[in-house]
């Protein structure tokens, strides 16, 4: 499998397994994703630590699903990119505001952060 998940009790974390994040894996990742969506823990953390190169599409993808969760009130938070990956993603969609954070720790405090929000937002 080319994903790894790991449910927790407010956030999915999705480690992408392969150095290379190519389409067919994209509409995977969406079909997951959605899926999400549709479950109780429906926060998602995507860790690209392994992941050296994306292709356009895959991050277009990737903007796609962020716009998803956050009219769905759901936090979708990216972690681990590498430099050359968030250079590339920030470019490509510069319209749009990505939750990035270094660290899969830091994107946890991301989604708690949103979660205690949209309770005092109602």
């Amino acid at each position: 499998m080319n994903f790894k998940i790991d449910t927790k009790e407010k956030f999915c974390v999705i480690r992408i397994e392969e150095i290379q994040f190519i389409d067919t894996m994209s509409a995977t990742l969406s079909e997951i994703c959605n899926q999400k969506l549709t479950e109780t823990v429906k926060n998602v953390i995507l860790d690209f630590s392994k992941v050296e190169s994306m292709s356009n599409t895959a991050i277009e993808n990737i903007a796609t699903l962020q716009q998803l969760f956050f009219e769905n009130q759901a936090s979708f938070v990216l972690c681990c990119l590498n430099d050359s990956l968030k250079k590339q993603m920030i470019d490509g969609f510069e319209s749009l505001e990505y939750a990035i954070t270094p660290t899969e720790s830091e994107a946890w405090d991301i989604v708690q952060m949103d979660e205690i929000e949209r309770e005092l937002l109602g």
